[in-house]
């Protein structure tokens, strides 16, 4: 391939540490830089002037990840829209930019290695096991106290967002988007659900904002590298540990494949979503995936 794909929207890139691997940045910024042109932001559990890292209030080893996503819009206003992800996962940028609506909410979805199903009801006991559902600073116990102050419409929204009344949404959440739309809101719901984990947090914030959720929301499946190397359709792969050199050669490899695959794509099936919010022109993406940073 010759191209990489560009980002013609402005969007912040947010990327989280769970742990200070800020060795990972420069590789970080080959892969994404190209293509996100807005601005990409580096959060972690302390700030890191050389590698441009900012602290991220009350991190909780990286479980309140919905803080720093608000964090980077307060920061960061008069952006197109703000995307996510955990630095131990990878994202497929030809496929986000070509097949993801930029105008929807774009978030993870339960699927067949998820413990708990799509949602569980507050107020059904006993309450999940072996999960942050037990834990008393982030688990049930925060998420009954944010259920008590949550605004009656979201309230009301939940048997169409979420599946059932008095319920919340659970998912992988090391991924996802927001248009700037949904962003005044977005903050003012993880000021209530601050202290939630993110895998419930996140999934409920995004559905909750929805009027229509079959309309304005895409959900997808994450790829676990637990057994096979996925293929190029994959939108993120989790976890990779990119200090190890051999993963990053994988990755390489990977996204070389993803963005042959998605060109030849666009190039045979010419798409609206093509011209509207990304272009192939610009920098070679065999130059930004050949050079490997120490």
């Amino acid at each position: 391939f010759a191209d990489t794909v560009i980002c013609r929207r402005r969007v912040v890139l947010v990327v989280i540490f769970n742990s200070p691997f800020y060795k990972n940045i420069p590789f970080l910024k080959m892969l994404y830089g190209p293509s996100f042109r807005g601005k990409m932001v580096f959060y972690g559990p302390f700030a890191e002037p050389r590698y441009g890292v900012e602290e991220c209030r009350c991190f909780m080893k990286g479980h309140l990840q919905h803080r720093c996503v608000a964090t980077a819009m307060e920061r960061y206003p008069g952006f197109d829209g703000y995307l996510w992800i955990a630095d131990d996962s990878v994202l497929n940028v030809p496929q986000f930019l070509l097949d993801t609506d930029l105008d929807s909410l774009w978030t993870m979805k339960a699927d067949s290695y998820w413990p708990l199903g799509s949602y569980v009801k507050i107020f059904d006991w006993p309450v999940p096991q072996n999960w942050h559902w037990e834990d008393p600073i982030m688990g049930i116990t925060q998420v009954l106290s944010a259920y008590q102050i949550l605004p009656e419409k979201y309230k009301q929204r939940m048997v169409s967002s979420i599946g059932a009344s008095a319920s919340v949404a659970t998912a992988w959440s090391d991924a996802g988007y927001i248009p700037v739309k949904y962003r005044r809101d977005f903050i003012e719901m993880v000021s209530i659900f601050e202290n939630v984990t993110f895998e419930c947090a996140i999934p409920t914030i995004m559905r909750l904002l929805c009027e229509n959720v079959t309309k304005e929301l895409v959900e997808f499946n994450g790829a676990y590298l637990f057994k096979v190397w996925p293929d190029v359709t994959a939108p993120i792969l989790h976890p990779v540990k990119l200090s190890q050199r051999s993963k990053r050669s994988k990755v390489q490899s990977w996204l070389s494949d993803a963005y042959r695959f998605y060109k030849n794509k666009a190039s045979r099936e010419g798409t609206t979503t093509l011209k509207r919010q990304c272009s192939l022109q610009g920098l070679s993406a065999q130059h930004i995936l050949t050079n490997n940073p120490q």
